[in-house]
């Protein structure tokens, strides 16, 4: 499944940006989740068998970072991509499933929710895409990228030269014709909430080859021309 480009590379590190809260980063001896851990919650409620049997997949794991040799102002950076990096989340939930909050709506016990979390959705990724929401259906082999009913067929008929974007959904026009989305456009407020963070983070940053990446990454958002902003990742040295 395509997704919005990292936005923060470094985010695999030792610190563990992507799963800290973002007053963590704030102080000393902050902490993080591994977004693929799943303690199964106490109760239960009405959890299927699947569920409590492919919730055991995932294995709790504790990413510690010390934060001792950062001051205040690089701290603040470390926050505001952490909240960058919960609005991408946000995005990916659009492309993978749609509305989170309408899909926790519909399940009643706390594990499930948990699994579907983890899984940005009700399919199990970790089996071949198993449902395990009642009444959700098979994965769309497109997820929210293309309109469900679409086929091969149409979609290289279709005369539409970027239609073949990494960065362009499909939708259907009022006339039911295929018409492309640019990313920039279909999720346009949060880029620009995500943009501003970056823009704050760069501000706060104290090298000045990231402080360029960071700004000119946020302005690839906008456009989704990112190919500029991967070259200054590359050249950056001694970050």
């Amino acid at each position: 499944m395509r997704r919005l480009p990292a936005l923060i590379v470094f985010a695999a590190t030792a610190i563990g940006l992507g799963g800290c809260q973002h007053n963590a980063v704030e102080a000393p001896g902050a902490t993080a989740a591994a977004t693929a851990s799943a303690a199964t919650p106490a109760s239960a409620g009405s959890t299927s068998a699947y569920v409590r049997a492919h919730l055991k997949d995932y294995v709790p794991v504790r990413l510690d970072a010390d934060l001792s040799g950062f001051d205040a102002s690089q701290k603040q950076m470390l926050a505001r991509l952490v909240q960058a990096a919960d609005v991408m989340n946000a995005i990916y939930w659009q492309q993978a499933w749609g509305s989170r909050e309408s899909l926790m709506e519909r399940i009643d016990d706390a594990p499930t929710r948990r699994f579907a979390d983890i899984n940005f959705g009700p399919w199990d990724r970790l089996n071949d895409n198993h449902p395990f929401v009642p009444g959700v259906g098979p994965r769309p082999p497109a997820a929210r990228f293309y309109p469900a009913n679409m086929s091969k067929a149409e979609f290289e008929a279709a005369p539409l030269e970027d239609k073949t974007s990494l960065y362009t959904l499909l939708r259907r026009n009022d006339a039911g014709a295929l018409v492309t989305i640019p990313y920039h456009q279909a999720y346009r407020s949060d880029l620009e909430h995500a943009a501003s963070l970056l823009q704050q983070a760069s501000r706060l940053a104290e090298n000045a080859d990231f402080a360029k990446y960071l700004s000119m990454r946020a302005e690839a958002l906008l456009s989704d021309q990112y190919r500029a902003s991967d070259f200054a990742w590359m050249d950056m040295r001694g970050n």
